[in-house]
């Protein structure tokens, strides 16, 4: 057996010892720390390689211009290599260990360069071939560490010892041969060598699948930073459905295909399923003859339950609906790859959904639902079309807030699910309670695509698509008064958006009036055509304490006005990506209360407008901002950042470096942030901004 192999194996042996102590006694542990291990690989291999390429790319005898090739070639190579590792656990149905962002170029993988600039690169110029040969010698340390840390188990101390021994041997004698050929005497290999070895067990540390860390990898189904049970995610981070019953919260983790029975504190299957939780089956009613239906509407068997399809039509559709689906409470349909037209109508007509738990499913046959005449295609009066009216008296971007309405769901527990709905001025709205809008494609609607309104609470708007929307694409508004004040439940939001496409909407998301809403994994940017401009979200209250918005892993891309908080707006935004928008990152005005932690705020800002606050992220009025280590009262609670954001390469209008803009009455707090230098962020804040201490690393 070589050594190669001997490593490998025992490297599979001590991490999957590490993640199987992390389950209590799950029968799928071996396969998800084997596909652990595969990702860990992969992500290691990536690092070393690019260790490798990369300083040899510096250490090259060439131009700058090739030079700039070459490790941009280079980049994209490690880009791919990683993301090829994600790729292949996502098609496993697994969450890979870190995410690419641990590894990214603009993280924890730059390391290999930051080692290059500090011991070897000055001496490029003086001594080329000292520094060649020294680039290859921290390139085949870091790669041969790696190797040696592979079989550092316990059963395999000495093993690991010797092997770490006899490579940096071997790569201090490389080191010194350097001396021959010019290099400097005033830095000691080791020094050097131990930098390599801790960046690599910090690059390590990151890809270990630890529950209770905060972040959500490997086997983990969530990970809300702690090892107990009862609060939405379990003491061995799977997820937990939490509901009120008799006025308490109870919290149980089932398998996916179950759901709790609280009164016997497990999962069981669904009404519909047969079989046992981890196993459940679906019944075909249609199969077993349960179902019944009238003659010439077929049985269609659908989880859980069964429904007798209607035809394709406005009529049939409209019947549908008033019946409340009858008899079944499911409404699907005979036929594939078609467009339904609805007919328009003036004024406000949505079609009223009074009934509770009624499902519209397309079932993924591709079926459409378009406004007749398309919205944009309908004369409007001169003073509703911004832009100037077409020669027939339309207009591309209507100013119209009310009109043909697709869908207004009033009853409780009503789903909507695989369809697109196209050209109506307002889409689906929910005024229910627990309602669910998913994997629906909604295509340019000329006001509201979605959202939660009046006495909406726990709807779920999830896996959607929207493009090409002139103005709001998601408008919304609730009552704190509705909800329940205890956050494991559903209901403690009025609205839930998860897993949405925002391409091209002016206002991707519109909170108004008050409510609490969560938004997590969005993605908000301009079409790629650039005739569907993007703004970027904003939230505003109309009374103190009234508006909560959370904003997780979402980003806002080329956005012009990035995420704003306006007048009685409280935020959290946690683990975002805010990047290119033309103006400024984050801002917060009026008095409006937002903490921030672990977002990625850069490359944003450098054009001007009449408003306040540009850069990155920006404070007016009597706004506060905690970057980290103040604290805010959000939500009847102190919420106090960690910090750990990265604050990058932000400019004011006149092209100045403006990573926070305070011009509000207070101070905001900025501590322990990265702000993609190892010297002091002062410089490139304005106002009162506390950035001690600060951190030399990327988090």
């Amino acid at each position: 057996m070589g050594a190669a192999e001997i490593a490998m194996r025992s490297t599979k042996r001590r991490l999957s010892s590490l993640l199987c102590l992390l389950l209590v006694a799950a029968p799928a542990c071996r396969a998800q720390s084997d596909q652990a291990l595969d990702c860990y690989r992969s992500k290691l291999a990536a690092v070393r390689w690019g260790t490798a390429r990369l300083l040899r790319c510096a250490a090259a005898p060439s131009t700058a211009d090739r030079t700039a090739r070459c490790r941009e070639r280079a980049e994209l190579r490690i880009a791919a290599m990683l993301e090829a590792a994600e790729v292949a656990a996502a098609a496993e149905g697994f969450v890979c260990p870190a995410g690419a962002e641990s590894l990214g170029l603009d993280g924890a993988a730059t390391w290999p360069m930051d080692v290059f600039e500090e011991t070897i690169a000055g001496d490029l110029a003086v001594a080329p071939r000292c520094a060649r040969t020294r680039a290859r010698a921290v390139a085949g340390y870091a790669s041969t560490y790696v190797q040696c840390r592979a079989v550092s188990d316990q059963e395999d101390s000495s093993d690991a010892a010797a092997c770490t021994e006899r490579e940096r041997r071997s790569f201090e004698r490389a080191w010194s041969e350097g001396a021959a050929e010019g290099c400097r005497g005033d830095i000691a290999p080791d020094d050097v060598a131990a930098r390599i070895e801790s960046e690599v067990e910090a690059d390590a540390a990151r890809l270990r699948v630890r529950c209770g860390d905060g972040r959500r990898e490997g086997f983990e189904a969530c990970d809300d930073g702690g090892v107990r049970d009862a609060d939405g995610c379990s003491a061995t981070c799977l997820s937990e459905t939490c509901a009120r019953v008799d006025a308490e919260v109870h919290c149980i983790a089932c398998p996916a295909d179950s759901e709790p029975d609280y009164a016997a504190a497990r999962g069981r299957c669904a009404a519909g399923f047969g079989g046992e939780p981890g196993s459940c089956q679906d019944i075909d009613e249609c199969l077993s003859g349960e179902a019944s239906c009238p003659q010439g509407r077929a049985c269609v068997n659908v989880p859980g339950s069964f429904s007798c399809a209607i035809p394709c039509t406005e009529q049939a559709f409209e019947e549908a609906i008033t019946s409340c689906g009858a008899p079944s409470g499911h409404i699907t349909f005979d036929c594939r790859d078609t467009v339904i037209p609805i007919a328009h109508a003036s004024g406000t007509r949505p079609r009223r959904v009074d009934c509770d738990g009624l499902v519209i499913d397309g079932l993924d046959r591709n079926i459409s639902f378009e406004m007749d005449p398309l919205c944009w295609r309908i004369p409007v009066e001169a003073s509703q079309c911004a832009a100037g009216l077409e020669d027939d008296g339309t207009c591309a971007c209507p100013d119209v807030d009310s009109g043909t309405t697709f869908l207004l769901l009033a009853g409780d527990g009503d789903v909507v699910r695989n369809i697109a709905v196209t050209g109506f001025f307002d889409g689906i709205r929910a005024q229910g309670v627990g309602g669910v809008v998913e994997n629906v494609r909604f295509g340019r609607i000329c006001d509201d695509a979605f959202g939660s309104v009046g006495a909406g609470v726990a709807n779920v708007f999830r896996n959607l698509e929207v493009r090409d929307g002139c103005d709001k694409c998601s408008q919304n508004s609730g009552s704190l008064a509705t909800t329940d004040t205890d956050p494991r439940v559903r209901e403690h939001y009025n609205a839930i958006f998860s897993n949405i496409d925002f391409i091209g909407c002016r206002t991707p998301l519109r909170m108004a009036q008050g409510g609490r809403f969560r938004v997590e994994d969005a993605r908000m940017g301009p079409g790629a055509d650039g005739s569907f401009a993007c703004d970027g979200p904003r939230f505003s209250g109309a009374a103190p304490g009234g508006l909560v918005v959370e904003m997780r892993r979402s980003t806002v891309t080329s956005c012009r006005r990035g995420v704003r908080f306006g007048r009685y707006a409280a935020g959290i935004l946690d683990g975002n990506s805010i990047q290119a928008c033309a103006l400024r990152g984050v801002w917060a005005g009026g008095n409006a209360r937002v903490s921030l932690s672990a977002n990625d705020v850069r490359a944003n800002g450098g054009k001007g407008s009449s408003e306040y606050g540009f850069g990155g992220v920006a404070a007016s009025g009597d706004a506060r901002v905690d970057l980290g280590g103040a604290g805010l009262d959000i939500d009847g609670v102190t919420v106090v950042s960690p910090g750990a954001n990265s604050i990058c390469d932000n400019y004011e209008p006149g092209g100045a470096r403006r990573d926070v803009d305070n011009v509000s009455t207070g101070v905001v707090a900025a501590e322990d942030n990265w702000w993609c230098t190892k010297e002091s962020p002062s410089l490139r804040v304005n106002g009162p901004v506390d950035v001690m201490p600060y951190l030399e690393r990327a988090p």
